[in-house]
């Protein structure tokens, strides 16, 4: 049996060292990613991964000196330099470090004031420490650099829904959907909460938002029906369930739906002096 070929250049050992890696051998992993960047010192994939490597065997603080690295030497790829200023901040804030994984990613945004990412993960984090005012003047920032960014919308959206700041809440909220329709599902859900929190007349407003981008969505006709019954939009009601109806004929929950408003026009003709339907 011929013994393995030994890897010979960096991008060899880097594969070894994500063989090593994949099953387990993170000491052997680590060894491999230092032969790659023994041979080539600008290799910076594998300073990164040998950071992931470090840390699977609890070696943290080297972790942080690799990712580090990888950003001390500016890499020219701006995912590669994005994704070791995200390891290195979560690693931070496993740690419990989190003022200095807010600096990381707050550096890298003042470092390049377009890097829009750095603002979304600064606003992120910043979140996850509950400091919401701070969150919402990143995502501003954010924003503002990049209107069209959808999940820019819904970060800030969130923000203010926490702040009880409804109303712009729902406005971002409706912004996203309009500008990506597979944010449906999301916000047909925020709407409901809106209406849980007592809201309706904004998740009405959402649920309109949402039948511009689309108008066949059955689920959410059935939601705006009920929103307009509860608000004693009767009339209003009747339609969107009518609409939905020729959509979907067959929908037994719309039906019932349909049903209840008929019958509540009715006891509201019935208390007029007018026969029901």
């Amino acid at each position: 049996m011929k013994p393995e070929r030994q890897p010979r250049t960096a991008e060899e050992w880097d594969r070894q060292g994500d063989r090593h890696f994949a099953l387990g051998r993170y000491t052997d992993a680590v060894a491999a990613y230092d032969r790659a960047i023994a041979l080539d010192p600008g290799f910076l994939l594998s300073m990164n991964k040998k950071g992931h490597a470090l840390h699977a065997l609890g070696r943290d603080d080297e972790a942080l000196c690799a990712y580090e690295s990888v950003l001390a030497s500016r890499p020219r790829d701006a995912l590669l330099a994005d994704i070791a200023i995200r390891n290195r901040a979560r690693l931070l804030l496993r740690l419990g470090r989190d003022e200095e994984a807010v600096c990381v990613y707050a550096g890298a945004a003042a470092e390049d004031p377009d890097d829009v990412m750095a603002l979304n993960n600064l606003g992120n984090v910043l979140i996850g420490l509950g400091r919401y005012d701070e969150a919402l003047e990143v995502y501003d920032r954010a924003i503002c650099s990049a209107p069209a960014w959808a999940a820019l919308r819904i970060n800030r959206g969130s923000v203010l829904f926490s702040l009880g700041r409804y109303e712009e809440a729902a406005q971002d909220y409706g912004e996203a959907v309009s500008l990506d329709p597979s944010l449906v599902p999301f916000v047909t859900n925020m709407a409901g909460i809106f209406c849980d929190r007592g809201h309706p007349v904004l998740a009405l407003g959402l649920y309109t938002r949402i039948l511009d981008v689309v108008p066949d969505a059955v689920d959410v006709l059935n939601n705006t029906g009920c929103t307009l019954r509860d608000l004693g939009l009767l009339d209003e009601a009747l339609e969107v369930f009518d609409r939905a109806l020729a959509l979907a004929p067959d929908a037994i929950l719309l039906q019932v739906n349909r049903s209840v408003v008929l019958l509540r026009m009715g006891e509201e003709e019935c208390e007029n002096g007018v026969i029901p339907r």
